[in-house]
């Protein structure tokens, strides 16, 4: 199967018509009718904008192309709660991802101010 095949059986999924991803994706139209039938490559830059359209990832999109199943993938982080954590977060649309990340940075920066507060705190009462 080829990305542009996998890119339509998405696209038949959600009933839009090319000029709806078009829209959507910020890919021109023809770009996506091009691909579909195998006239042209799928530009990287290409792809990640129609994956995010259709809040999947991109590399589902690669490794369907490539014929490797979700039981075939490679495990990326040989961790297998991290792994769990990468998969949920790649079956989530890309709204919701963005919001995930958001909120793990804002924790981020809550724990380093916390962090800084503490060693503030330290050197005032050892001064």
């Amino acid at each position: 199967m080829s990305a542009g095949e996998v890119i339509k059986r998405l696209r038949d999924i959600k009933k839009w018509s090319q000029n709806e991803l078009a829209q959507k994706s910020g890919v021109p139209q023809s770009s996506i009718s091009y691909v579909e039938k195998h006239e042209r490559d799928l530009p990287i830059d290409y792809a990640v904008k129609l994956a995010t359209a259709l809040d999947c990832n991109v590399l589902d999109i690669i490794w369907e192309a490539l014929g490797i199943t979700p039981n075939d993938k490679p495990s990326t982080y040989q961790d297998p709660t991290i792994d769990s954590i990468a998969s949920m977060l790649q079956d989530m649309p890309a709204e919701e991802r963005r919001k995930v990340f958001e909120y793990a940075e804002e924790k981020k920066r809550l724990a380093e101010l916390t962090e800084l507060v503490s060693r503030l705190r330290k050197k005032q009462s050892n001064n």
